[in-house]
């Protein structure tokens, strides 16, 4: 399981890494203010989750040729460092839709639906159509808004929101980007589901 700690491990290895391809244990206890021994016992914990690799190699200068145990990030803690920053990306996009509706709602659902309108990602299509619709609902009846809000517990309850907007919209304004929702929907991972209801929950809350 990847950790608090070990995620800001890996950070401090990407950060690291980003001008010599790769580090020594006590590189990364400086970075992160702790004894060199934890550092290598999380750098160890990470190699055996397969997001890091090491290898022993010949040290130059000082240390008279001695070889030393140096760590990079693997294939997959760099994929998985990417899906993080990602995922931030995506959770600071979605609350700034909804900071903006807490000071006009109309402005906040015409500029989500305007981002709507140029993706072409099932996740970001997904994230972002629902975020309006939950908007929509807010607009159209705040009951029935509180009332999805307080049902959205995991990823499989998304589609109530698409559900309640349709429900609601007599004049067949959401219908297009309610059918859009339900198709990009389900092609995402559980995980994928997840993230967004998570988010999504989240900042609902607060409106």
């Amino acid at each position: 399981m990847l950790t608090r700690r070990r995620k800001e491990a890996l950070r401090a290895l990407q950060k690291l890494t980003e001008e010599k391809d790769s580090i020594t244990y006590e590189e990364l206890a400086t970075e992160l203010g702790i004894s060199k021994w934890s550092a290598y016992e999380l750098l160890t914990q990470l190699e055996n989750a397969g997001y890091v690799t090491s290898e022993l190699r010949k040290c130059q200068g000082k240390c008279g040729g001695r070889p030393s145990l140096r760590f990079r990030l693997s294939p997959q803690g760099e994929e998985m460092l990417k899906g993080e920053s990602y995922l931030e990306t995506l959770r600071e996009e979605l609350a700034n839709y909804f900071q903006l509706a807490k000071k006009d709602l109309g402005y906040a659902i015409s500029t989500v639906r305007e981002k709507l309108a140029t993706t072409a990602n099932p996740l970001l299509q997904s994230a972002r159509g629902l975020t309006m619709l939950l908007l929509e609902l807010k607009w159209r009846s705040s009951s029935l808004y509180s009332r999805i809000r307080q049902s959205l517990r995991t990823g499989d309850d998304l589609h109530l929101i698409s559900g309640a907007a349709l429900a609601g919209d007599k004049e067949g304004k959401l219908s297009k980007i309610v059918r859009r929702c339900q198709e990009t929907l389900s092609r995402l991972s559980k995980v994928q589901k997840e993230i967004i209801a998570s988010i999504l929950r989240e900042e609902a809350k607060e409106l």
